[in-house]
């Protein structure tokens, strides 16, 4: 049969599979909904001042960390089928292992993306952020779309190369347990050690986080509450604007009192632009951040052929064994 051909009936075959099991579609959707309604709600109507920013912050970390249940669900699912073919149908040789693999990952997308918009809806509306296209369809573009195929990749290279699911579960654990820790929300990158900052630069969820917060915080006017400012006097005769002017040509920030000859509010924050510099993000990589998903989309489903061809159609593994020096016998 030709390749093509297998691929389209084995396409079919996991749509159909997908499409009758409901109890996982179920599971799904279950989980976007009640995920993007309690994050959602959680950070209600955010504020203006620099707490506001953070919960912004930490409202995006929150929606990405939904994925992690989700790639569990999806390295179960994806177990069966490879447990099925391996059993059954390696053997009679009936199609191609490959096209099992790229089935998988295919018909995973269209659940993802559509279960994700429900999430999408139950998150950015109740935060109630700037509605224009500009910014809800490039957040919906970089989440919905790129982050699906991302991740769902990501889990299915793991489940693929891992012996079972136990040990799936625990290879993904520690992966992500790293590109979330080194995303930049955990802990400010700049003041991460230098021999750690790569993990930084290399984490695919930095550049996720970082067009998720751009687009949110991109030219945000910040207004610091009373408790947020930080407070000085002027020089005897000048006002806190004019005393300040100088400053502020060279620094972010307002004074909220110009007009003051004592006691000077100032914030530090002017616009969520000035927020972002200090922890490493920037509007202007957007488009960037985008090149970078599709790099990482590519190697996830290149790696996920390799490593299943390497470990379990040539059946690889380290003999360590074979590393220990050998007896002699007397």
């Amino acid at each position: 049969m030709p390749y093509l051909y297998q691929f389209q009936l084995v396409l079919r075959r996991t749509w159909t599979q997908f499409y009758r099991d409901l109890d996982y579609v179920i599971a799904k959707f279950m989980l976007m909904l009640t995920s993007g309604l309690l994050i959602g709600f959680s950070f209600w109507n955010v504020k203006h001042t620099s707490i506001g920013m953070q919960n912004v912050l930490f409202a995006v970390f929150s929606a990405i960390t939904v994925c992690a249940p989700a790639i569990n669900q999806i390295q179960g699912r994806a177990m069966q089928s490879r447990e099925l073919f391996e059993v059954r149908e390696s053997k009679s040789n009936i199609f191609h292992w490959s096209t099992l693999l790229i089935s998988q990952f295919l018909v995973e997308i269209p659940y993802s993306v559509v279960f994700y918009t429900i999430l999408y809806i139950c998150w950015y509306f109740p935060i109630q952020i700037d509605n224009e296209a500009s910014r809800a369809g490039v957040w919906w573009l970089t989440m919905c779309i790129f982050f699906q195929l991302y991740y769902v990749s990501f889990g299915l290279l793991i489940v693929y190369a891992a012996p079972d699911l136990p040990s799936a579960n625990v290879l993904f654990g520690l992966l992500f347990s790293f590109i979330i820790s080194f995303c930049g929300v955990v802990q400010n990158p700049y003041l991460l050690p230098g021999f750690w900052k790569f993990m930084w630069r290399l984490s695919p969820l930095t550049y996720f986080v970082e067009n998720s917060v751009g687009i949110l915080l991109h030219d945000r006017p910040v207004v610091c509450s009373a408790n947020e400012m930080n407070y000085l006097n002027p020089t005897e005769g000048l006002t806190c604007g004019e005393y300040l002017e100088g400053y502020f040509k060279n620094a972010p920030g307002y004074v909220a009192n110009p007009d003051d000859y004592s006691n000077c509010g100032v914030c530090p924050y002017a616009f969520g632009d000035d927020y972002m510099k200090t922890v490493g993000m920037s509007y202007s990589h957007r488009w960037r951040n985008i090149g970078l998903y599709c790099a990482y989309i590519v190697f996830n489903v290149f790696a996920m052929l390799t490593l299943y061809w390497t470990f379990r159609v040539k059946r690889f593994s380290f003999d360590l064994k074979s590393l220990l020096p050998k007896k002699k016998n007397n």
